[in-house]
């Protein structure tokens, strides 16, 4: 009980501290943000930080609340079968493919801040590890969750008036990406799901690349 109690109290450390560094980041303001966005001109010309720093920055106090309330699901969700490590691990592994995947997808000028990709990832990472270690059944209800998240994007695009309320544009790549990311680091989960969701996280990142850059010239993005 007291290791267990020790876990938890880690796990909500690591959470508040993304959300202090997200709180403090939106007191920046915009000249923060340009400073940290993920564009990839930026990145080319050795500004390596903006591969990190993009998914500690908002677009507004509406879309830093909302990302600090995905570390909230997370807690809640899946606080009986993570440790520390795999959190961090869940979160490198999302927000890399995240910031790789728009590299080597998205052109020069369009540019990403937000951290929902990878709460994402980090949800998908969870669920397939409980294909595993159980509940099966909370690991199934995640995955389906997070399916239907994905689905109704690609069919439908963002919830009416989700662009209005961050203040800025959902790049429905970076939820596909950090979903991939969070199939390649669930190394506790069963082989066959992980191969799936990543194959079809691929396939709706170049798909969502597409729409977005043509859609998205030389615009902020969020990840809602």
């Amino acid at each position: 009980m007291i290791e267990q109690r020790s876990m938890l109290l880690r796990l909500v450390g690591i959470a508040v501290a993304i959300a202090l560094v997200m709180l403090v980041t939106d007191l920046g303001g915009a000249a923060l943000r340009r400073l940290f966005l993920l564009e990839n001109d930026a990145v080319l010309r050795g500004e390596l930080w903006r591969l990190v720093t993009a998914h500690l920055v908002n677009l507004s106090r509406v879309h830093t609340h909302l990302n600090i309330l995905g570390l909230g699901l997370i807690l809640v969700s899946l606080w009986s079968i993570l440790t520390p490590r795999m959190l961090a691990r869940a979160i490198l592994l999302s927000g890399a493919a995240i910031s790789l995947g728009w590299l080597a997808l998205m052109p020069a000028g369009v540019t990403y801040v937000g951290f929902s990709g990878i709460t994402h990832g980090v949800m998908t990472f969870g669920g397939l590890v409980m294909l595993r270690t159980g509940p099966r059944w909370f690991g199934g209800l995640i995955l389906a969750c997070v399916a239907a998240k994905l689905g109704q994007e690609f069919f439908n695009g963002a919830v009416p008036g989700a662009d209005a309320a961050i203040g800025g544009r959902v790049s429905f790549v970076s939820h596909t990406l950090g979903t991939l990311g969070g199939a390649l680091a669930a190394r506790e989960g069963p082989f066959w799901p992980r191969l799936g969701v990543g194959l079809v996280c691929l396939m709706l990142s170049l798909i969502h690349a597409e729409r977005e850059a043509a859609a998205l010239p030389a615009a902020v993005t969020a990840d809602g």
